[in-house]
């Protein structure tokens, strides 16, 4: 099953340590992230094995030129977010909808491009034995 995800990748932010105690910033967005995934996946959580393709198309600086930003469609995206961080991002928002736990996961595979189109694609593949 494939999920997209509108908008611009968000990634997971560090909790923050404040005098008054610790709190995470990015917390709604993880809370809006999750609720776009479960309005898209309509099944109970998936059990066994699981085989994740994420793709994540970053968007392009409107400061550029247009040629610029032409010649960067579909070429990979090498700035930040680091894409250790919209993946975490990603699998928190996912567990307990699309699977009950990310010890599940057992193969990730996953991109990061630039395009004029920002969204996240998330291809779920069940491990079927032989």
């Amino acid at each position: 099953m494939l999920i997209i995800i509108p908008g611009n990748p968000v990634p997971a932010a560090r909790p923050r340590v404040t005098f008054h105690g610790t709190y995470n910033p990015k917390q709604n967005e993880l809370r809006k992230l999750s609720l776009i995934i479960k309005s898209q996946w309509k099944c109970h959580p998936l059990s066994g094995p699981i085989f994740l393709t994420i793709n994540f198309y970053m968007p392009i600086p409107k400061s550029l030129s247009l040629k610029k930003q032409l010649a960067l469609i579909d070429t990979p995206h090498t700035k930040k977010p680091d894409l250790d961080n919209l993946l975490k991002q990603t699998l928190d928002a996912s567990s307990n909808i699309i699977f009950n736990d990310d010890s599940q996961i057992y193969r990730i595979l996953s991109t990061k491009t630039n395009s004029d189109n920002p969204r996240t694609e998330i291809l779920i593949q069940q491990y079927v034995p032989k």
